[in-house]
């Protein structure tokens, strides 16, 4: 392990996280930046709040010291921008002006970060943060919701919510079948459930390396969504300690395995867009 990043942190950023009840034992363990896209807005974020406290138990149970941080909360319906406005953000907060080894005085000099993320947007943003930074790090990704029921059919949002909003529209069905179909397509937290960008992105984020195996493809409301947290807050110790970064896994290979599973999985086509920009970071051409 390289000297922790958080022994050259200044006497007045202590004294603030020690308003928490934060005691210097706490801080001689090394800091692990929880980096949370948690919000009510969706359901694709509205759970990462309680992932965030498992993967906390996992950092503390390996001798870490985790700090959560919220970030933006993308939700799809918004544009590209906002994901390059998510990935700056997110290293400006970690890295401020002073670079990865050497942070600016007010940065957040975190030794290891954690990523939990569900959506289009916020997952491949914080691949390219994540690429940037370099810090050892990992993905805990949110999962995707189950699909509803209406009127006995399986549906799930976005494919069936188009195809019945045109029915709406053109009478085929009345307001109230509308109403009953809008209070059953989303029947719990989760990302959307077809094979759109955030469950690609997430299987992306899995295939490249940076997320435990197995992990993309957890429903959100199982245990085994927070097993799985729990066990990232550990994993993450073990790589600050092997001191293993995003640039020594998503390799040139990594990327090419993605895309190998973007196919195999019939995954979105704006994987490709968001590989691209992940490459683009790593400085891979």
């Amino acid at each position: 392990m390289r000297k922790p990043r958080s022994k050259n942190m200044r006497w007045i950023l202590k004294g603030l996280i020690k308003t928490g009840g934060y005691t210097d034992y706490d801080l001689q363990r090394p800091i692990v930046e929880i980096v949370n896209t948690w919000s009510e807005w969706n359901p694709g974020h509205n759970h990462l709040r309680w992932i965030a406290d498992a993967v906390k138990r996992g950092v503390w149970s390996a001798g870490g010291f985790p700090i959560e941080y919220n970030t933006l909360s993308l939700c799809p319906g918004q544009s590209l921008p906002n994901r390059n406005l998510l990935a700056l953000e997110t290293e400006s907060v970690i890295c401020g002006v002073g670079g990865k080894e050497d942070p600016a005085p007010y940065a957040e000099p975190a030794d290891a970060v954690v990523f939990i993320c569900s959506c289009d947007k916020d997952v491949p943003a914080l691949l390219m943060a994540s690429a940037r930074i370099n810090l050892p790090s990992i993905f805990v990704l949110g999962g995707s919701m189950f699909p509803g029921k209406f009127k006995g059919e399986d549906v799930v949002c976005c494919t069936d919510a188009q195809r019945l909003e045109r029915d709406y529209r053109a009478g085929v069905i009345t307001e109230k079948e509308w109403i009953e179909f809008q209070n059953c397509v989303f029947p719990c937290s989760g990302a959307c459930g077809p094979m759109g960008t955030a469950n690609t992105m997430q299987s992306m984020a899995e295939a490249l390396g940076m997320a435990l195996p197995g992990s993309a493809s957890v429903p959100a409301v199982m245990a085994e969504a927070y097993q799985k947290a729990e066990e990232a807050g550990r994993k993450v110790m073990e790589l600050l300690e092997e001191d293993i970064r995003p640039r020594d896994i998503m390799t040139e290979k990594a990327l090419e395995n993605a895309m190998k599973v973007l196919m195999a999985i019939g995954g979105s086509t704006n994987a490709v867009i968001h590989l691209i920009a992940i490459a683009r970071q790593l400085d891979i051409n």
